[in-house]
């Protein structure tokens, strides 16, 4: 956890000193797991996500996906108080986005991913936080 979030302080610090892109509200930073496995960082457009898959786990049960072992909450089925989680499963195409972050992240990328109000800022947005954050390494 400590890399990533050392990472987040670069980007931060990064963003603090030059402010954002035109047109870019937020950011969107996803790490592929594990971590030391990442090869670099990509400035990424949002992916259509068309095929993104969002099962519901039971925590009680864990997360094989993940390889997390069962969290200390109750079972949905023994319980009146029910945890779920969500775990997210990328479809091995490619995404029919252009620049698309889970095609990045599929690669072992850092994504960034500049955002306005549309969740979307743009190409030219891309580039210019490109520009800023494109030399950070994990």
């Amino acid at each position: 956890m400590a890399p990533a979030s050392d990472f987040i302080v670069s980007v931060v610090a990064a963003i603090e000193g030059a402010g954002f892109p035109d047109k870019t509200k937020m950011l969107n930073v996803n790490f592929p797991v594990p971590y030391g496995d990442i090869v670099g960082v990509a400035i990424t457009a949002l992916g259509d996500g068309g095929d993104l898959e969002l099962p519901l786990f039971d925590p009680s049960q864990g997360f094989p996906a993940f390889g997390i072992g069962p969290l200390p909450f109750p079972s949905c089925s023994s319980s009146p108080v029910c945890f779920a989680a969500v775990g997210l499963g990328f479809s091995p195409f490619p995404d029919g986005e252009k620049n698309a972050d889970v095609d990045a992240h599929r690669g072992r990328f850092i994504t960034i991913s500049p955002m306005d109000g549309d969740m979307s800022a743009g190409r030219k947005a891309e580039e210019d936080t490109g520009a800023m954050l494109g030399a950070l390494t994990p």
